[in-house]
């Protein structure tokens, strides 16, 4: 921060952003860490001494970080692009879609399951009756090969 810092301007700004924001006092003090005392000496032009309040405190007004600093030099303040302003109906109806969309894949899962567990299933019928079969060929071919033997 500048020695010639106008404090006085950067608190009014702050307020200025606060009031846009349609944020209480006590809401951008939770969302910063900042007290309310101290976050009231800040609008009244109080200097922010530390960065790491300076940066929360712009965090919690949707300014880039350095936008305090930059309105201490004079210049404007970054605003941060929010997300889109959804209503709670198009939240819900959000919600909703993708519920049904993880059902889907969770069907598609279980199904491609229950083929995998079924495809097992046969391998290991096919493999024990194949190995039924080959048991009396093999006693069969054993017991040639010990009367030729013998």
């Amino acid at each position: 921060m500048t020695a010639a810092a106008d404090w006085a301007a950067v608190g009014r700004r702050l307020r200025s952003r606060i009031n846009d924001l349609k944020l209480t006092k006590a809401e951008v003090s939770r969302l910063s860490g900042i007290s309310p005392k101290t976050l009231t000496g800040y609008m009244d032009g109080e200097p922010i001494v530390r960065r790491d309040k300076e940066r929360s405190l712009c965090r919690a007004v949707d300014w880039s970080d350095d936008s305090i600093e930059r309105l201490s030099r004079g210049e404007e303040p970054v605003g941060v692009q929010p997300g889109p302003d959804l209503s709670e109906v198009e939240l819900v109806a959000l919600v909703m879609d993708l519920r049904q969309r993880v059902e889907a894949i969770e069907q598609r899962t279980s199904a491609e399951h229950r083929a995998d567990d079924a495809e097992a299933a046969y391998k290991a019928k096919l493999s024990q009756q194949s190995a039924e079969r080959t048991g009396p060929l093999q006693r069969l071919e054993e017991a040639e090969g010990q009367q030729r033997a013998g």
